[in-house]
Order: structure tokens, then sequence, then C-alpha cells
């Protein structure tokens, strides 16, 4: 008998419910202002989010300014690279084991102070690419397994958000092109996965991407990337959409030493959200100071605002 009232009451309070659901009016802000009605109604959103920032380079200037507390290159960054699922950089050289004295001079000779990790740590890093022409200035198993050791892997990496998952490739293109296309249809296959491609390419200081990006960046696409980020021309470049699939170009730098001139001291982060069946992209444009990056604007720029202000 308490069984059947048990099962009467059940029963009731679902065919209540399902009645508000879908026949009184207004009912939909209802589900959608109590979880526990949108848990039980509505199906969760498949996501996944990232953060994309540029050249960071630790060597040089920015090592002999911030000898003392390395962390003090990103403080004014803040906790930005926290609001995704996956937060990459471009690490523009090798990191020593052990330490190391600044040398400020005019080399090309990039290797960075074991400090290094602990600042990408608590910045928020959760991989970075080491596909550039700087990894080699040192030991890259090295770099590698300091990194890993305190969980910054180097690209490629995977990441997992909600029932989406994504997949960051770097590609150091500045001495041959090696063809990953086979590597993205392969990955495309699974309907859940999104691919990033994060190339090392162009002319450094050209604010306009050249004919060699171009047609990557298309072939890429063609493959099945979801989107192409690049790095290395220190200078923010131009971006475009081919097959509703975005590009840009050059993300500028992030942390360096370049000085000289005002694109070189200007970057953007790149935040996006993939759902099943779209992409929100936004931009926050950086502003570098005594070798300090720190973000210009208070809000972030959606993409498509963006790009029509550079053209």
């Amino acid at each position: 008998m308490r069984n059947a009232i048990k099962l009467l009451l059940v029963s009731t309070v679902v065919g209540v419910i399902v009645f508000l659901v879908f026949w009184l009016p207004n009912t939909q802000e209802i589900v959608v202002l109590n979880p526990f009605l949108k848990k039980l109604f509505i199906p969760e959103q498949k996501t996944v989010s990232f953060i994309i920032g540029g050249d960071m380079m630790f060597a040089r200037g920015v090592h002999a300014r911030y000898e003392n507390n390395l962390h003090e290159s990103v403080e004014k960054l803040g906790d930005v690279f926290s609001q995704a699922d996956m937060a990459i950089v471009n690490l523009e050289g090798a990191i020593s084991a052990t330490p190391i004295r600044p040398d400020p001079g005019s080399h090309f000779k990039f290797v960075f102070p074991p400090e290094t990790v602990d600042v990408l740590v608590g910045l928020g890093i959760d991989a970075v690419s080491q596909d550039n022409n700087h990894a080699n200035n040192g030991n890259v198993d090295v770099t590698q397994e300091l990194l890993e050791r305190q969980g910054i892997s180097v690209l490629p990496h995977t990441v997992e958000g909600k029932k989406l998952k994504l997949t960051l490739i770097g590609i150091h293109t500045l001495w041959g092109v090696k063809d990953i296309t086979g590597q993205i249809r392969d990955l495309t296959e699974d309907p859940d996965m999104r691919v990033i491609i994060f190339p090392h390419w162009g002319e450094e200081y050209k604010p306009i991407h050249n004919t060699q990006q171009e047609q990557l960046a298309h072939a890429w696409i063609d493959a099945g990337a979801d989107m192409v980020v690049g790095a290395h021309p220190h200078v923010v470049q131009d971006a475009e959409i081919y097959r509703d699939k975005p590009i840009i170009y050059s993300l500028g730098n992030l942390v360096f030493d370049q000085d000289w001139s005002i694109e070189t001291q200007r970057g953007i982060l790149v935040m996006g959200e993939f759902t099943d069946e779209d992409l929100e992209i936004s931009i926050m444009p950086i502003i570098s100071k005594n070798y300090q990056p720190m973000l210009a604007s208070s809000q972030w720029i959606p993409f498509s605002s963006w790009i029509l202000d550079r053209k």
C-alpha cells in the first residue's frame, strides 16, 4: 500500500512538471532559472573552451630586469588564463635545469632560468608550443621534462571539456613544412573533436600575412581544422574567415624585450568556446611596458568587431 502511494505521488509530481513545461506559457524561463528543473529537462550543452597567447621569451632583457622575481614579468595579467579549459602560449626558447645569469645582449640564443616553469604554472598555462625556431637553443628534452613535471604539456595536447574535446597542434614552418593534413583528418573523424592549428610562421614585423601562410591555413581547414592561430612575426597580423573558420595570422608578442617599436609591444589573447554547432571567439588586446604585458581593455572584444576594426 505504501509503495503504491509513493508511486502515485511520484507520478503526480512528474505529471505536474511536464504539464508546466510543455503547456503553460513562460515555463521555459522557470525551468532555466531552477537548477533542478534545468538539469531534468534541458540537456547539458557540449562545450570546450580555450585561451591562446603569443610569444613568451624570458631571456635577455626580461631575465635581466626581473632577475630577482621573474613572476613580476606577468603579474599584471592576473588570472586571465584561468577562464578556459585549456590555456596555451608559444614558449619562444628553452628552459635551463640549473640557475643561469642574465645575458641582456643583442643575441638570439633564448635560454630561460628554471623559475620560468613556476611562472607559467602560476599564470595558469596548461600547454605550450615548442614548435618554433628557438626551442632548440637549449636542451629540448630537458625543457619538456621540466614542464611536464609541473603539469604543463608540450603540443600537441588534447583537453576534454563538457562532452567535447579539443586538440591543439603546433607546427614550425620556417625550415620546411611537415604535412599534417592526415593527422587533422584522423582527429576530426571523431564528431566530438575540435582541432586548432598553432603554426610558427610568416615574416617578422610584417602586419599582413604572406601567401604561404594563407595557403597553409586554407589547406589545414580544408582537411578539417576548426581554427588557425599563428605566432612568430612579433606583431599582430590580420585575420580572415575561410569556409566559416577563423584564421588569426599572428598574435604578436606576449612577453618579450622588443621595446623598440609600438607594434612589438602589442599583442592579443584569443579566447573561444566551441559548442556542438558553433564557435564563439573574443579578443583581448595586450600592451607591454617595461617588458610587462597588461590587459588593454576592461572587457573581451567580440571577434567580429575586432576584425572589422582592423580593416
